[in-house]
C-alpha cells in the first residue's frame, strides 16, 4: 500500500488506472481515520474525472478505498487492505536543544557540547538534522550531517562578541515541515588577551652623530679706527756758511749761473696735513678689524 504526506487539508486523490473513466455508475472514494473501524464515503469521481479533492476533516491518517457499485469497503475492512493511505501533517517536527556546561558568561573561543533531541510521527528514522550558530542578525551552518538525536562539541565564534550566540537545529518531516530548536543565549565576552613574550631587542649599530657646524658669527667690523699720526718735526736746515765771494768772470753761453737764495730766506719743508682728506683710503696700518668669532667644537660623545 503506498503512503503519501501532505501538509494541504485538501488532497488531490487520483483516479486508479484500472478504472473505468467513462462508464457509470461514478466511481466511490471511501476514507477511514480509526485504522479501518469505520468507513466514511467521500464522495465519486466525475465522468472523465482524473482527480478526487478530498478534504480532510483534520490532521491524521487516513485509509482510502476505491469502491465501486453495489459494494461497501466496511464488509471488506478486515480481509483487504486499503488502496492508500494519506498522512495530512502540518505540524512542523519539535526540537529540544541544549548546552553544557551552564554559565552566566562565555568566553569566544570556549568549547561547549550542544545536544538535541527531535521528534515528531513523521520522521523519516535516516533522516539528519542541521546545526546553526546564530549571531544577530547572521545565520551560519555548522557543516556536517547529524542524527536526529545527538550531540557534538562546539565552538564560541568570534561574531558572539558583539551580543552572545544561539545555537540552533533544524530538521524536517516527510510532509515538508521544518521544525527548528534553539538553545538559549550564550553571553559572551571577548577573549582575555595573552601577554605576549617579549620580543627580542636589536640594538642598531651605532651611527655616529654628525652635528652640523654651527654658524659663526661675524661681528661687524667696528668703524675703522684713524691712528693719529705723530707729526715729524720739521728739519731745519743748518744756515749755509756764507759763500766767498768769487772771483769775476766773464759769463758765457756755456756757463750756468746757479740761483743761490738769500741767506735771510728760510728753507722749510711745508708741515703734512693733520688729518686726511674726507673720502681718501687708509693705509693698511690703519685698517684694524678685530678677527671673526670662531665657536667651540665639542665632541660627539658624551664625556670623551
Amino acid at each position: 500500500t503506498p503512503h503519501y504526506y501532505t501538509r494541504e487539508k485538501t488532497v488531490m486523490i487520483k483516479r486508479p488506472d484500472v478504472s473505468p473513466a467513462t462508464k457509470t455508475p461514478r466511481l466511490a472514494v471511501y476514507y477511514s481515520n480509526d485504522e479501518g473501524r469505520r468507513w466514511h464515503k467521500a464522495g465519486y469521481f466525475g465522468m472523465d474525472a482524473n482527480f478526487f479533492a478530498f478534504v480532510a476533516p483534520e490532521e491524521g491518517t487516513y485509509r482510502i478505498r476505491f469502491v465501486g457499485p453495489g459494494f461497501a469497503p466496511t464488509r471488506l475492512c478486515d480481509s483487504i487492505p486499503p488502496h492508500r493511505v494519506y498522512h495530512v501533517d502540518a505540524t512542523p517536527p519539535s526540537a529540544i536543544v541544549q548546552v553544557n556546561p551552564v554559565k552566566p558568561t562565555y568566553q569566544v573561543g570556549d568549547t561547549v557540547t550542544l545536544s538535541w533531541n527531535v521528534t515528531d510521527p513523521n520522521l523519516d528514522p535516516k533522516g539528519t538534522v542541521t546545526i546553526y550558530e546564530v549571531t544577530h542578525p547572521a545565520k551560519v551552518k555548522i557543516s556536517g550531517d547529524y542524527p536526529l538525536n545527538g550531540s557534538v562539541g562546539v565552538v564560541v565564534p568570534p561574531s558572539a562578541a558583539d551580543g552572545g550566540v544561539r545555537f540552533g537545529v533544524e530538521a524536517t518531516d516527510k510532509a515538508g515541515n521544518i521544525g527548528r530548536g534553539f538553545s538559549f543565549l550564550l553571553q559572551t565576552v571577548a577573549a582575555a588577551s595573552q601577554p605576549e613574550a617579549p620580543a627580542a631587542v636589536v640594538k642598531p649599530e651605532a651611527t655616529p652623530v654628525v652635528r652640523p657646524d654651527p654658524t659663526p658669527v661675524v661681528r661687524p667690523d667696528p668703524a675703522p679706527a684713524v691712528k693719529a699720526q705723530a707729526q715729524p718735526t720739521p728739519p731745519v736746515a743748518p744756515a749755509p756758511a756764507p759763500t766767498p765771494a768769487a772771483a769775476p768772470r766773464t759769463p758765457s753761453n756755456t756757463d750756468r749761473v746757479p740761483i743761490v737764495p738769500s741767506p735771510n730766506m728760510p728753507l722749510t719743508l711745508p708741515a703734512p696735513p693733520t688729518t686726511k682728506p674726507a673720502g681718501s683710503a687708509l693705509d693698511p696700518v690703519d685698517q684694524a678689524v678685530e678677527p671673526s668669532y670662531r665657536p667651540k667644537l665639542y665632541p660627539a660623545t658624551p664625556g670623551k
